[in-house]
């Protein structure tokens, strides 16, 4: 299927800043099953932004954590068999009790193991909203497109700006549509999120943020939190903005990507729905299929 985009006046900047104020005032819990590689960022990047971290790999208290938790990250990028079964009984657990779970499928199109994972995760209706790089999201689209995965990172990104917005769209609306709830957004030169009605690109960020490990672990953890007090695209947008805007803010001081790590956290700290609406770069459309698809 191909999608025809209609350019929108939807306020995004706005709409941001409110959920940033809304997640301020509520703190909510963010229950984060999270790599060992990046979870010191993911607990910094919440605790930043105003959530309530709590990192945890321990089955036995998996029903507790969730039955008080606002969200649920799910990250497994440091994959093995007790992870997903740890998986597997907190997603099941999170749509018992209506909990929203964010997916991270980290290297997915990497391996087999990885990729059949995340499949199975996506069958569950408590994952209301899934980010990756733009190769996981072809992956788990099943599109073909240029932007390819190796290890963990997304390769092979068309140099052309026009031909990224479209690889980009097309796999997050085909992934979208094959689940049909929910969002899915894909971090890049641009990043993209869509619930299959509204496709939104964010043109916030800096050039070092590829070289930062577990900058996109970060961006989950922190749409995770929104997600505990939005809707999953604006809780997608939110958080793509918050960070990128951030990572702006804190290029202005400094030297490269280790100094830019240190003080995204910082900046993430002091942001303002002001600095949300002054600065976010930010476009929307609406969504209709092609004619000839419907």
């Amino acid at each position: 299927m191909s999608f025809n985009l209609t350019a929108n006046d939807e306020n995004w900047a706005e709409i941001v800043g409110r959920h940033l104020d809304s997640l301020r005032s509520q703190r909510p819990l963010v229950y984060c099953l999270t790599n060992f590689v990046t979870v010191n960022d993911v607990a910094n990047g919440l605790a930043a932004i105003g959530a309530s971290p709590v990192m945890s790999t321990a089955p036995d208290e998996a029903a507790e954590l969730i039955s008080y938790a606002g969200a649920v990250m799910l990250n497994p990028g440091t994959l093995n068999q007790e992870f997903i079964r740890l998986l597997r009984e907190a997603v099941k657990l999170a749509g018992s009790t209506g909990k929203p779970c964010l997916l991270d499928p980290v290297g997915s199109g990497a391996t087999r193991l990885r990729t059949e994972t995340f499949q199975e995760m996506l069958q569950h209706e408590a994952v209301q909203l899934v980010r990756g790089n733009l190769g996981e999201i072809v992956s788990l689209a099943g599109v073909t497109a240029s932007a390819q995965t190796k290890g963990v990172d997304s390769v092979g990104n068309s140099d052309s700006e026009a031909a990224q917005n479209a690889e980009a769209a097309n796999a997050t609306l085909t992934l979208q549509k094959k689940r049909g709830y929910g969002a899915v957004s894909a971090t890049g030169q641009r990043d993209t999120a869509t619930d299959g009605q509204r496709l939104v690109r964010v043109y916030n960020g800096h050039p070092w943020l590829p070289g930062i490990s577990g900058s996109g672990c970060t961006v989950g953890g922190i749409s995770a939190a929104f997600l505990a007090v939005a809707g999953p695209l604006e809780a997608a947008v939110s958080g793509l903005v918050c960070y990128a805007v951030a990572a702006e803010i804190a290029a202005e001081k400094s030297s490269g990507p280790g100094t830019l790590k240190v003080n995204i956290f910082d900046a993430l700290y002091n942001l303002t729905p002001a600095q949300v609406r002054e600065r976010a770069s930010i476009k929307s459309f609406q969504v209709s299929p092609n004619a000839g698809d419907e």
